[in-house]
């Protein structure tokens, strides 16, 4: 069944209030999360998505974190460290599948902690699933490796902006190296990226994604998708 979350509201909308009730809530000191929320843009259904996440100790005591639960069952973390002294940083790495999703969706993990500040610190993250905006496809949707695939480009076409340029790529893990082949690209034209997986990776099957975000001229916020990618050793 294909759940439409949000009625369709904005992203950018919703991103907003979250930030600006969570900030009200930050005076700087005990636990924080980096980033609050976080888009992974445009992405294909029925794909597996990653980010990672930091939470922060910004008080003078010892932080004590008793879970980080993603709120659906469409997600899952794994958390490396429980006890935070002050000043330290842990990490979590969300893993989203956008199996049973259209449109724009948001969710968010709950972490809940002894920290007397904020016991409870809500983290997002957006999706639009199975949309592609400006018709802005990439071809293929997602990557797939396999031993003896060292390269593989993705193309993004561009049929509608006048002129859509890269501004920034966000890679999820380090197992993988991408490069932009073009930037830009006019109406009628297209981006090009080359994707290149780690030489030395021992035998496995590995998942992970990156986010392309483009500039658009005329447009409030930039364009962002995001590409999975698996890879297979034997």
């Amino acid at each position: 069944m294909i759940r439409r979350c949000l009625r369709y509201i904005t992203i950018a909308t919703f991103t907003s209030a979250c930030l600006a009730g969570i900030a009200g809530a930050d005076n700087g000191r005990g636990l924080i999360g980096e980033p609050l929320a976080y888009d992974f843009g445009c992405v294909g259904i029925d794909f597996d998505v990653f980010h990672v996440y930091s939470l922060i100790n910004r008080g003078d005591v010892a932080v004590h974190i008793e879970s980080v639960q993603p709120s659906c069952d469409c997600s899952s973390v794994i958390f490396t460290d429980s006890t935070l002294a002050p000043g330290d940083t842990a990490t979590f790495r969300l893993q989203f599948n956008t199996k049973d999703y259209y449109g724009k969706m948001s969710r968010h993990v709950l972490v809940k902690s002894n920290d007397k500040r904020q016991p409870e610190l809500e983290m997002y993250y957006f999706a639009t699933v199975g949309q592609w905006m400006y018709r802005v496809k990439p071809e293929p949707a997602s990557l797939f490796f396999l031993p003896g695939q060292p390269v593989k480009t993705v193309t993004l076409n561009n049929f509608d902006i006048d002129n859509l340029t890269i501004a920034e790529i966000d890679v999820a893990d380090d197992f993988i190296m991408v490069e932009p082949v073009t930037k830009t690209a006019n109406k009628g034209g297209s981006i090009q990226l080359k994707v290149t997986p780690q030489a030395d990776l021992v035998a496995g099957t590995y998942k992970t994604n990156f986010r392309v975000s483009l500039d658009v001229p005329g447009a409030e916020q930039r364009l962002m998708i995001s590409i999975p990618v698996k890879i297979v050793k034997y």
